[in-house]
């Protein structure tokens, strides 16, 4: 099967908070997600993800693009505010 952060990517990109919720509280890292709930533009799951105390803003995905990067190229501007306002670039 999918490993865990794989199911958390998934989830983040779809949209479906209630999985994201679920998989951290097992401990999978946020930072691979944060790009993928940024491309689908899921604002609250961003917030979700960046209250994580690990996790690393500037992450970058399986391409090499950040979730600031994701977030403005898809025209997703609060995800792209959020993500700024945690350092994001």
């Amino acid at each position: 099967g999918a490993a865990p952060d794989d199911a958390l990517l998934e989830a983040a990109y779809r949209g479906h908070t209630d999985i994201v919720l679920f998989l951290l509280s097992k401990g999978v890292d946020p930072d691979r997600a944060l790009p993928y709930a940024a491309k689908g533009g899921h604002v609250e799951i961003v917030k979700i993800l960046l209250e994580q105390p690990t996790i690393n803003v500037n992450a970058k995905d399986d391409y090499g693009r950040t979730a600031l990067n994701r977030a403005v190229s898809n025209g997703h501007d609060e995800c792209a505010e959020l993500i700024r306002a945690a350092g994001g670039r």
